[in-house]
């Protein structure tokens, strides 16, 4: 499969923030990607999400930068390995919400979604009794650069934080001529 050069800025001075899927509960985290994501962690226990955590590339020095966890402990950890990283850029996320222990929290993370391929189906340890109330992000022409939410002894609650992607620029023949010199150039003014 082909596919294009990641193009993403890290930076976030200009990402889009989206509100988060799930339950109050819990302190607020946010965490922006240094660079590519190579790989997401994220762990079950009791038919819900307990942490999830985010390895990014640093593409400059070609060393793993590990995110806090985000959440309490949890004993089956599954692991996204993004296969075409640091090319590959996440633009999608689904999984589901639901109850526990009286709380809304996020149940399952059951797909994450690329410019290359989607990864999943993931479910809980309980397989159906995970599944709950569905929610989807897929974001053609964005990239996911960011992640935030709401955790405790679990992840109560998943957002992320967008980026508009811009197309590559090609440089120019050096006989080339640029668009403004084609129309006449700039006009210079003095005052």
């Amino acid at each position: 499969m082909k596919f294009e050069a990641n193009q993403v800025r890290y930076d976030q001075d200009d990402s889009l923030y989206v509100e988060p899927w799930g339950g109050s509960r819990g302190c607020e985290w946010s965490y922006k990607l240094k660079g590519p994501i190579k790989n997401i962690f994220f762990a079950y226990y009791g038919g819900v999400i307990n942490y999830i955590k985010f390895p990014t590339i640093d593409t400059e020095r070609g060393v793993t930068i590990d995110s806090p966890r985000f959440g309490g402990n949890g004993r089956r950890v599954s692991k996204v390995i993004f296969e075409k990283a640091p090319m590959e850029h996440l633009t999608g996320i689904t999984g589901t919400l639901g109850r526990f222990e009286g709380h809304l929290v996020v149940k399952s993370l059951c797909c994450f979604i690329t410019n290359v391929k989607s990864y999943g189906q993931y479910e809980s340890e309980r397989g159906i009794e995970s599944r709950g109330r569905p929610f989807n992000l897929t974001m053609k022409g964005w990239a996911i650069v960011g992640f935030h939410g709401r955790a405790g002894s679990y992840l109560d609650a998943i957002g992320v934080h967008l980026h508009k992607l811009t197309p590559p620029t090609l440089p120019m023949a050096p006989d080339q001529k640029s668009e403004e010199e084609e129309e006449g150039g700039w006009e210079i003014v003095e005052v």
